[in-house]
């Protein structure tokens, strides 16, 4: 295995082998075996990077050789390569976040571009995935009138109503004529 070579202050090149290493066990993932066009997307773009062609990773070329969109693909009217960029950042911080994981390195896609970068764990910053918070019912103060009493108290109510209404009717059945 090649050794990660210093460039400038600070800058450390990391050899492509360990990179593509590094992104074969990411490939092999469950949440990248399973999505095979952001597999598709991460190997292109790495190897579109390893191979020193960065400058043609741009959102054409990612649809039309990485996605499968045909020749006529238009990224102004199509958002799929943005739409996956989004999901592959997020497939990323996930896998690092996950037990596991392989943090030798880091693959990190930046915002509003499609060239990755490979960052040693030094110099990577500490990221933490948001989990969601359990959502917990909040308590009410008890109404004045409890629903479970609604339909009784609607039965008395109904019956006392027609007792009343019936009320003439029953005083003579029941003193005869």
């Amino acid at each position: 295995m090649e050794l990660d070579q210093p460039q400038a202050a600070g800058v450390v090149s990391i050899a492509p082998d360990r990179v593509r290493s590094h992104v074969a066990r990411i490939l092999a993932s469950p949440d990248f075996a399973a999505a095979p066009q952001l597999a598709a997307f991460l190997r292109y773009i790495v190897d579109k990077k390893l191979s020193g062609e960065e400058d043609i990773i741009k959102a054409y070329t990612i649809a039309t050789e990485a996605l499968g969109r045909s020749q006529d693909f238009d990224a102004q009217n199509d958002p799929i390569v943005r739409v996956q960029a989004r999901r592959l950042r997020q497939s990323l911080l996930l896998y690092y976040a996950s037990p596991g994981a392989d943090l030798s390195l880091r693959v990190v896609l930046p915002v509003g571009g499609y060239v990755p970068e490979f960052v040693s764990p030094e110099l990577a910053p500490v990221v933490t995935v948001p989990v969601a918070e359990p959502v917990v019912a909040k308590k009410e103060s008890r109404p004045i009138f409890e629903t479970k009493w609604i339909a009784p108290v609607a039965l008395i109510l109904s019956t006392l109503s027609m007792v009343l209404s019936l009320w003439p009717e029953l005083i003579r059945y029941i003193l005869g004529p």
